[in-house]
């Protein structure tokens, strides 16, 4: 992330370029150990790019990322794309359409999505974004398959907050497959969970959770209990695709009173 802040970027090149004087100064003038004034410098260095990463990180979030988080997706879009949108190297090219593809996600807008996902390196993310496109065409064989590779991957990883989370995913995805085969048997209790877990999340989570658990209500013929979450995803999705399907359902609803 440092690349994407000029004035970081400086900031941690001239810090490097300090400590590295610094480090081989005391060695040649005063005759410190060469091994130790090495170990200093790589030290000073590993500090130098983690604080400048950590600013970096929290400046994209606070500027960037949160837009995301509180349904503002066009607006994350846009200043994704003025941020990022002249990356040229495969790294950057990589980084630029993960994120882009998280907003695409939220939109609804999947071949879209799917164009980005192609340029993703992160493998869990990758293999996340194929099994969305995938359920959402229908094809839920081929979803079922990205899902197993998940599966994989999360036994493999020793991060305990990130194998969460994709085994979180994984759920979801059966879920989803299974409530548009018609199979509603746990669904409920399934979403109530979510929204419990997520009450304290980010607004997208959340409207995420009020719209699925109200989609299944409302497939289920339980109406009243539909509205009241389907009208939590309306009010607070933004322009989601959450929201904008909230309030399609709202719409039939109000019309079949």
């Amino acid at each position: 992330m440092i690349y994407l802040y000029r004035k970081y970027l400086l900031g941690y090149l001239a810090v490097g370029f300090f400590c590295a004087i610094i480090c081989f100064g005391c060695h040649f003038v005063l005759k410190t150990p060469y091994l130790l004034s090495l170990l200093v410098f790589l030290l000073l260095a590993v500090i130098d790019v983690s604080a400048f990463r950590a600013a970096s990180v929290k400046k994209f979030t606070d500027e960037v990322l949160s837009h995301l988080f509180n349904c503002e997706v066009n607006v994350y879009l846009s200043k994704l794309d003025a941020l990022m949108g002249n990356a040229k190297n495969k790294v950057h090219i990589a980084n630029y359409n993960y994120f882009r593809a998280r907003g695409y996600s939220a939109l609804g807008r999947y071949e879209e999505m799917y164009e980005c996902t192609k340029h993703i390196t992160e493998k869990g993310e990758y293999l996340m974004r194929l099994t969305e496109y995938y359920v959402n065409k229908g094809q839920y064989d081929e979803a079922r398959r990205y899902m197993n590779e998940l599966s994989a991957l999360a036994h493999k990883r020793r991060k305990k907050a990130y194998t969460d989370m994709l085994v979180q995913y994984i759920e979801n995805m059966d879920y989803s497959i299974r409530i548009l085969n018609g199979d509603y048997n746990g669904a409920v209790e399934h979403y109530e969970m979510l929204l419990e877990k997520w009450k304290d999340n980010q607004l997208l989570s959340i409207a995420s959770a009020n719209y699925a658990l109200g989609n299944v209500l409302y497939l289920k013929g339980e109406n009243e209990r539909a509205i009241e979450y389907l009208s939590v995803a309306a009010e607070i999705g933004g322009d989601t695709k959450f929201a904008v399907k909230a309030k399609v359902l709202l719409q039939k609803l109000a019309k079949n009173r």
